[in-house]
């Protein structure tokens, strides 16, 4: 993916083609949108229409082609609470 949001494949065959391109959208007001689940959210009346663009256009942010997200899980707690659950189950399968 390019910093311009088009999504380019490369083919067995050597041919490199571009087959889509990143639509951004934006809200003036966040909070008002709906959460779907999913990491899916829904315009409302709350969130205002979204305006949708390529990165970079229209005051919408931009794309960081190569770039990994980070996760947001703190491992060491999610260790902790399956250790905590394996103790906790314990007994009840000895019986």
């Amino acid at each position: 993916m390019s910093s311009n949001g088009t999504v380019t494949a490369s083919y067995s065959n050597g041919e490199i083609q571009n087959v889509g391109q990143l639509a951004l959208a934006n809200v003036s007001n966040l909070q008002g949108l709906q959460d779907l689940g999913n990491s899916e959210y829904a315009a409302t009346l709350a969130s205002g229409t979204a305006s949708t663009g390529a990165s970079g256009t229209g005051g919408l942010g931009t794309v960081t082609d190569g770039a990994l997200e980070e996760s947001n899980v703190n491992i060491a707690a999610e260790f902790s609470d399956l250790i905590i659950a394996q103790r906790v189950s314990r007994p009840t399968r000895r019986r």
